[in-house]
């Protein structure tokens, strides 16, 4: 992915989807493995539970960018971590 211009503003890597902290610890407990109860503390919320950013900039600049599933781009994520800390899964 390249770009041929000079950005003079910022650009939004999103998909105008949101995940909620939730959301993406449950699926980051399940690709671990990990069996114990999550617990958020809800009583000190800090700002929106799902934060949506526009990506019409970002869609203009690659009308064709697929992005990956919020879910496999997870499991990579783990994959990854866990093989430069030398565990695996």
């Amino acid at each position: 992915m390249t770009i041929n211009q000079d950005l003079t503003y910022p650009v939004n890597f999103a998909q105008n989807k949101g995940y909620s902290i939730k959301e993406s610890a449950k699926l980051i407990a399940e690709v671990l493995n990990y069996k114990a109860r999550l617990v958020l503390n809800t009583n000190y919320q800090d700002g929106a539970p799902i934060k949506i950013m526009d990506d019409h900039r970002f869609r203009q600049l690659f009308p064709n960018f697929k992005f990956t599933d919020h879910g496999k781009a997870i499991r990579k994520t783990v994959k990854y971590y866990l093989s430069i800390l030398g565990r695996s899964n």
